[in-house]
């Protein structure tokens, strides 16, 4: 994470945190006690916020604590970072042995809703911008006996919950077999999503596109092998790039 005089934020298997000039020197460094994970999210107001298991408000000037918020058993989501919303609040997404659990803080350190869904949440979540609402990729490897289970019948969830309580809105379980990449919305109310599966699936093969209520819009065949990493759109909504593993950039018609 960057600020805008370009220093780092980072954390580390050593439970520490640092802040970290462009030049390299440390600024700052913070003992947490667990490994940092999960990517930071750092706000206008002087906050960066950390989660390892507690999420930490810190002081970006100096590193010190302004408050912390203990979460219990819950484990970071490694791949899904903070989110912090308009309003300030900030979600944070867990996962547990058999779900995950997505919180919201007030900026106070103050709990304001917890909710637990099915599956381990794998991707950064996304806000609607129009609602404010969070999609948010999942992945599921545990049946309904409770044991846990891998590759060919695990399978990808995409969640749409309300930023207000974190009720579900819907839903959408891919065919068994796919992990969840990276979801991206744009301004006209589209959410597109690109899974993998590892060779396990022809459907891993397909860009999909939602609308906000959850209906796929269409799919579409896409020609590499390796596994999908980053989306983004051009300025005008038209073209989506796809990065994927293996270095390569692709262009899609949005």
């Amino acid at each position: 994470m960057l600020d805008e005089s370009g220093n780092v934020y980072v954390g580390s298997s050593s439970g520490h945190f640092h802040k970290v000039a462009s030049t390299g020197v440390v600024l700052w460094s913070t003992f947490l006690a667990q490994e940092v994970k999960t990517g930071p999210a750092l706000v206008k107001d002087g906050t960066v916020y950390v989660n390892d298991g507690t999420l930490w408000a810190l002081r970006t000037s100096d590193g010190s604590v302004k408050w912390s918020f203990d979460q219990g058993a819950s484990v970071p989501a490694a791949s899904a970072a903070l989110l912090v919303e308009t309003g300030g609040n900030i979600v944070v997404p867990n996962n547990l042995w058999k779900g995950a659990t997505l919180r919201q803080i007030a900026p106070d350190g103050t709990a304001v809703w917890s909710k637990g869904y099915k599956g381990s949440f794998f991707r950064d979540l996304v806000s609607i911008n129009a609602t404010n609402d969070l999609v948010a990729p999942a992945y599921n490897c545990v049946n309904a006996n409770g044991d846990q289970f891998c590759d060919p019948e695990s399978y990808a969830i995409l969640y749409r919950v309300k930023a207000t309580d974190g009720e579900e809105v819907w839903s959408y379980t891919f065919e068994p077999g796919l992990r969840v990449g990276s979801a991206l919305n744009d301004p006209g109310g589209r959410i597109f999503v690109m899974p993998s599966s590892h060779g396990l699936s022809a459907a891993g093969k397909k860009l999909y596109a939602f609308d906000l209520d959850g209906k796929v819009l269409y799919t579409s065949e896409n020609a590499f092998a390796d596994t999908p990493r980053g989306m983004a759109l051009d300025q005008k909504h038209k073209v989506l790039f796809v990065t994927t593993s293996g270095g390569d950039l692709w262009a899609y018609q949005a």
